[in-house]
């Protein structure tokens, strides 16, 4: 008892400022700990009906791309074949516009003044790319198969009504293409088919939505945490 009332006389004025430090560290520790879980809940929340409105547009365009491969010429399939490739356009349609209210335009007071005010402004990559899956689908000839799976020519002058359906779709896709055919399997392929550029509308809208949410940040964040270790007996 006489040392520690020795260092408390002698050193009590330093010893109350270490711990006043000690006790600030560790208050400021928690609260940049409690600022980040809230910081990563607010993401939470912004990302979660963005990759639900995301995971309804992949199963709509992947449906569309599935369609290619039915044959409109045989009878009983016909009817089938154009009922459903207009009830698939009519929800990539929808879909774009319920993308602008979790997406919306970038710059709205920089463009497209004279504009409704959902659509003013620079459309947002993603939507860019759910705007060529819907000429893509367009471009599913419900006649005949046509070019619904054999590709078509795309480069010169194009005649073919389906053809020219289907440059209209990848000249609206957000990312570069080259019309003389996808690269599949480390090959060219000569020319696009509407199950194509329904794929690569698909891709670039998967790329540009995973570039909005960044799942690698998100991952790192959340594995910044540590883990609690559960005991032997748990």
């Amino acid at each position: 008892m006489g040392c520690i009332q020795h260092l408390s006389d002698n050193y009590g004025d330093i010893l109350g400022l270490i711990v006043t430090i000690a006790i600030f560290i560790i208050g400021l520790t928690i609260e940049r700990k409690t600022k980040r879980i809230q910081v990563l809940a607010i993401r939470k929340d912004f990302i979660r009906p963005i990759i639900e409105f995301s995971n309804e547009a992949i199963d709509v365009i992947s449906q569309l791309e599935a369609l290619c491969h039915m044959n409109p010429e045989i009878k009983e399939v016909n009817q089938v074949f154009w009922d459903r490739r207009n009830e698939l356009l009519s929800q990539v349609s929808s879909l774009r516009d319920k993308g602008k209210l979790l997406l919306p335009n970038e710059s709205p007071r920089s463009y497209g003044q004279n504009r409704s005010s959902a659509y003013r402004g620079i459309r947002q990559k993603s939507l860019d790319a759910l705007k060529a899956a819907f000429y893509a689908g367009a471009s599913i000839n419900f006649v005949v198969q046509g070019f619904n799976l054999v590709p078509a020519e795309l480069t010169g002058e194009i005649e073919d009504i389906q053809a020219k359906r289907i440059k209209k779709s990848l000249d609206e896709l957000p990312r570069g293409i080259a019309l003389g055919g996808p690269t599949i399997a480390r090959r060219k392929e000569k020319g696009w088919s509407s199950k194509q550029a329904i794929v690569e509308a698909k891709r670039q809208f998967v790329s540009e939505v995973f570039d909005i949410i960044e799942p690698e940040t998100w991952i790192e964040n959340i594995n910044s945490f540590p883990l609690k270790k559960q005991s032997k007996g748990a």
